[in-house]
């Protein structure tokens, strides 16, 4: 639904934390330049606001009867 009013609705509304998790959890790099990016200065302030996750290799070409699981 457009609003044509151009004002946010309540829904679409965000606060400065949100803005800062989503971006700490979109940067690439490592812990170390998310901190000097963010200026947090302790790994468990970084992790509170760090919502991103390792994403694994893609796997091809295993056969499940290989892994012993059938």
């Amino acid at each position: 639904m457009t609003n044509t009013n151009k004002i946010i609705t309540k829904q679409e509304r965000f606060c400065f934390h949100e803005l800062k998790h989503k971006s700490i959890s979109d940067m690439k790099g490592t812990k170390k330049d998310k901190m000097n990016a963010s200026g947090h200065k302790s790994k468990d302030m970084l992790n509170l606001y760090d919502h991103s996750h390792e994403v694994a290799d893609c796997v091809s070409n295993i056969s499940l009867s290989s892994l012993n699981i059938i």
